[in-house]
């Protein structure tokens, strides 16, 4: 198994909103309800409750506060205007792409559990 290409076909899925091991299966009923296992194979998204946070957290608020720091510190104190309008088109491109990027933590976490190979962790196909 080529590991980059898993790592590449999981996160593609995962920002797909998809199953990130077939792909085929959906990560969310509706905008962003979660569902808790793949209907077409099996996988159990999150493990144990609360297991993507970390993910979420690290993946996403962290940038997420990055990126602000930069508009505010970076562009605010010379052109404030334009500071306003950015915060307005960030703003509206993060909320759009919540499901997207919280897939993408979903793949992350289905990642960890695929390369710590637990035999008591039910990830669908994986030999130990």
């Amino acid at each position: 198994m080529r590991q980059p290409h898993v790592v590449r076909a999981a996160l593609g899925r995962g920002w797909r909103k998809r199953c990130p091991h077939c792909g085929r299966g959906a990560l969310y009923a509706g905008w962003i309800h979660p569902v808790d296992r793949c209907a077409d194979c099996g996988l159990v998204y999150e493990r144990d409750q609360g297991a993507t946070l970390f993910f979420v957290n690290i993946g996403d608020r962290i940038f997420i506060g990055l990126l602000i720091a930069l508009i505010y510190f970076g562009v605010q104190r010379t052109y404030p205007r334009l500071a306003i309008l950015l915060f307005i088109i960030v703003g509206a491109a993060l909320v759009w792409t919540t499901p997207n990027r919280w897939g993408v933590c979903t793949a992350l976490h289905y990642l960890s559990r695929v390369f710590s190979r637990d035999p008591d962790d039910p990830v669908p196909g994986q030999k130990v």
